[in-house]
């Protein structure tokens, strides 16, 4: 006997489509019109597919819980079996079928269900991922923001072309808050003050590195990082300096950046490509034994393609001695907030924060580093992560810069606030 449930884990919206008239097209005319189409995003199925009126009112007879039998449940209903074994196979539902596609995606459900996830937030997670098989090739916007990010002035003035000049690099309040009729600012206390803060320079290495902290995208390919560098960029951004116990089974770490409800879920798998005393390969970095697990050894021209997509594409990374994927243990910290729909925001933030400091220890060491879009797909599939319990969020690197000039020959302008008019 086979059971079904509805899913918790997929939500509906609407799109405004033009559609083609048929019968003017049959009279050889040309009209349009306009129609709405409902489309339901499935986090079991990583996808977004039609659905009509009717089958939404079919789920809405489906129990999230307990489990019903399907036949049985089809006749109450007066529909056939097959018309609720459709909304199956489109990730609305899931049921105890043994068929191999229909089990992977009730083993996705329950590991939704297992870690706690917000069903918001697991749909959320799962739909921002490059779609399976993009031809980033073909994507004109895409190489197009590569050219940008390479400092291309002919890409950034096209682009300017089409889609007009960019919001100022500067914001006043004061300035977006102004009545419009009379051009006045909204009043608040004190609201005519502006008052002028002491600017004072400070010196010592955290200093320096903020102010040598540079995004670098152009690595000598043939220097490579000292083993001693890359140990201590993952002690200083990864490692544990503490702990404390809040209870007989409740450790909690300290590190160097901040983490929400001191959970610390965020993993470093590293992408060795030239590190001295390092086989090319993926590693996993071993925080309580300040290590490095070997997960496979691969050749330089394996870890360079696997580099390029990871990093969804981007070449510029095939270059990079070291790659670092950061991954969050999401049952780590929905284990404290449970289902809650901003713990997958704090998730992020604590990734934010860990490359932030990667990049300052990175400065500090005479390195340049990036933070890098990525393939969540591909990187799970490298280090063998369901993407559920434990997921890519974020993508950083490192290495020396092939020049003096590492942000593709930009030269940046000493700026002082109030006296540089820009």
């Amino acid at each position: 006997m086979v059971d079904i449930q509805r899913s918790r884990y997929f939500m509906l919206r609407f799109q405004d489509e033009q559609q083609l008239d048929l019968r003017a097209l049959l009279r050889g005319q040309i009209e349009t019109s306009a129609g709405i189409e409902l489309l339901a995003i499935s986090a079991l199925t990583d996808s977004e597919q039609r659905v009509t009126p009717a089958e939404i009112e079919l789920l809405a007879r489906i129990p999230a819980e307990p489990w019903q039998p399907l036949v049985r449940l089809a006749t109450e209903i007066g529909v056939r079996a097959e018309r609720l074994e459709a909304l199956v196979r489109k990730g609305l539902a899931i049921s105890t079928a043994n068929d191999r596609d229909l089990k992977r995606l009730r083993e996705r459900e329950e590991a939704f269900r297992r870690t706690h996830w917000n069903p918001q937030a697991a749909v959320y997670h799962l739909m921002i991922r490059y779609p399976t098989g993009l031809d980033r090739k073909a994507d004109r916007s895409l190489i197009d923001i590569e050219a940008m990010a390479a400092g291309s002035p002919q890409a950034i003035e096209n682009w300017i072309e089409r889609h007009g000049e960019p919001p100022s690099p500067f914001y006043r309040w004061r300035d977006a808050h102004s009545t419009p009729e009379h051009g006045t600012q909204t009043q608040s206390p004190h609201a005519a003050d502006s008052i002028k803060l002491p600017l004072k320079t400070k010196r010592g290495s955290l200093y320096r590195a903020l102010e040598q902290r540079r995004t670098v995208r152009c690595f000598n390919h043939d220097a490579p990082i000292a083993l001693s560098d890359l140990a201590t960029l993952l002690y200083y951004v990864f490692g544990c300096h503490g702990y404390a116990h809040l209870s007989s089974t409740h450790t909690i770490l300290h590190r160097t950046s901040p983490s929400g409800g001191s959970l610390h879920p965020i993993e470093a798998y590293a992408l060795v490509q030239h590190v001295s005393g390092l086989e090319p390969g993926l590693y996993h970095y071993h925080t309580r034994r300040h290590a490095l697990d070997l997960i496979r050894l691969l050749a330089r021209a394996q870890t360079e393609r696997l580099a390029i997509e990871m990093a969804a594409g981007q070449a510029f990374v095939a270059s990079a001695p070291v790659l670092l994927a950061l991954t969050a243990r999401f049952d780590r910290n929905f284990w404290k907030y449970r289902e809650n729909v901003k713990t997958h925001s704090v998730v992020l933030l604590d990734a934010g924060h860990l490359s932030q400091t990667f990049q300052l220890v990175a400065s500090d060491h005479g390195l340049g580093a990036f933070f890098v879009a990525h393939d969540a797909d591909v990187v799970e599939q490298a280090l063998g992560l369901d993407g559920i319990e434990q997921g890519a969020v974020a993508l950083v690197g490192c290495g020396k810069p092939v020049s003096d000039s590492p942000d593709f020959g930009i030269d940046f302008i000493d700026f002082v606030p109030g006296q540089t008019d820009i």
